[in-house]
């Protein structure tokens, strides 16, 4: 199931799965084990077997992993429930701030289009003189390209914003999707798991792609047994 994710603390190498033809004679079924692939590919000093049995493994890492997942999403923890609450507030506040500049920008670089034009109509009309006309003209349109800059970067960090919020929304539904399966399937865990790191004492570290998740994580890691 974790097939992929498994890493080697040590050396940093892939934890592949193998099985002993021995299991298979002893048990009459293989016995699958992981192991580090620069000690199967070398069998040198440059690394050591690691050698986890995958069902322990696997009951392990599931059962962490759902710790994490219902850490994030438990009502029961107030504290974090209510620093979370504050933050989508600012964030949310943040954006109709933001959105509103950005009206009065488009609303600005309107007008500017519209001062231009009717000082086109004053010259022909020989309200404003030539020169006149030119400087003023010149004045508004770096206003304007000052305008439009604002614009975009305002743009960019309203974008921003709307992307937290969807990831806030991901890893949520990730979360609720990952315990409510017995089992998880390949791809949940490929979306939730950056990877899976195993020192040759049983030491596990869990990185999640999300940071929310990798703070969640701070519990005590788990370790196979």
């Amino acid at each position: 199931m974790f097939k992929g994710l498994l890493y080697c603390a040590e050396c940093n190498a892939r934890l592949n799965v193998t099985y002993s033809n021995y299991a298979l004679k002893k048990y009459g079924e293989y016995r699958y084990t992981t192991i580090c692939y620069s000690y199967s590919r070398l069998y040198s000093d440059i690394c050591t077997r690691h050698s986890n049995s995958i069902p322990e493994l696997e009951e392990v890492l599931i059962k962490h992993i759902k710790e994490v997942c219902t850490r994030y999403i438990n009502e029961t923890l107030q504290d974090e429930l209510i620093s979370m609450a504050k933050k989508q507030r600012m964030l949310e506040l943040k954006q109709q701030n933001n959105q509103k500049k950005l009206e009065t920008i488009s609303q600005k670089i309107t007008d500017i289009g519209l001062y231009i034009k009717n000082l086109y109509i004053d010259k022909v009309k020989g309200v404003v003189s030539e020169n006149d006309y030119i400087s003023l003209v010149s004045d508004f349109t770096k206003d304007r390209d000052n305008l439009i800059k604002e614009k975009e970067q305002l743009i960019t960090i309203i974008n921003n914003q709307n992307s937290q919020k969807d990831e806030s929304a991901k890893i949520e539904k990730l979360a609720k999707e990952f315990l409510s399966l017995e089992k998880p399937t390949k791809q949940l865990l490929n979306e939730l798991i950056e990877k899976i790191t195993i020192s040759e004492n049983k030491e596990i570290n869990i990185y999640f792609k999300f940071n929310e998740l990798n703070e969640m994580r701070k519990l005590k890691e788990p370790s196979v047994a």
